[in-house]
């Protein structure tokens, strides 16, 4: 089940909101199918960027991703990129096979 919501938050909020579900920010490996789904699932809320996790596992410090100059993983229309993490985007939960856009 998906269930597209409008809430925006810094990519560490974001990351924070999913842990507190029991859930994690959505991974999307390159050239994955996944990423056509994601922008279909970006387009229910009118958001041509969103959240997403990072490849691999990094252990971080919120604090450090405050800085203006860090940058985080999202989906900007077609394409996997980095994105200021203080900006405020909504983002993608995923929880085993279960994906929610916030």
């Amino acid at each position: 089940m998906h269930s597209p919501r409008t809430v925006r938050e810094s990519w560490c909020k974001a990351y924070d909101y999913c842990n507190k579900s029991f859930a994690r920010l959505a991974k999307i490996p390159s050239g994955s199918e996944s990423l056509g789904f994601i922008r279909h699932l970006a387009k229910q809320v009118n958001a041509s960027s969103v959240w997403i996790g990072s490849r691999r596992e990094v252990h971080f410090d919120c604090r450090d991703l405050q800085s203006e100059n860090r940058q985080c993983a999202k989906i900007d229309g077609k394409r996997r990129t980095q994105g200021k993490c203080t900006d405020k985007l909504p983002f993608i939960c995923e929880r085993g096979e279960r994906i929610t856009v916030l």
